[in-house]
């Protein structure tokens, strides 16, 4: 569990940077557009994928580092103050 606190951890500090700003590895293919997800037009914070990404590793029992990761970086998200904005 502590392995995937520190990847997630890791992996914010160089993903992201602060509040509205593209992350610094800004992919821009497929349904990334400058680094944001995006499905039709809106925007889907990387919250609500590793929600659902922790879902499905609780459901099928997967390891807890797996399922640490996707917390950590569900409480990373949810940290934002535009958590809830499409």
């Amino acid at each position: 569990m502590i392995l995937g606190f520190l990847f997630a951890a890791v992996f914010c500090k160089v993903m992201y940077n602060g509040e509205g700003e593209a992350p610094r590895v800004s992919l821009h293919y497929g349904p990334f557009v400058h680094g944001r997800l995006m499905l039709r037009g809106y925007h889907i914070h990387h919250w609500v994928v590793f929600w659902c990404g922790g879902t499905m590793a609780l459901y099928f029992k997967m390891d807890e580092n797996i399922i640490a990761f996707c917390a950590y970086l569900v409480l990373h998200g949810l940290s934002y103050p535009d958590r809830f904005k499409i």
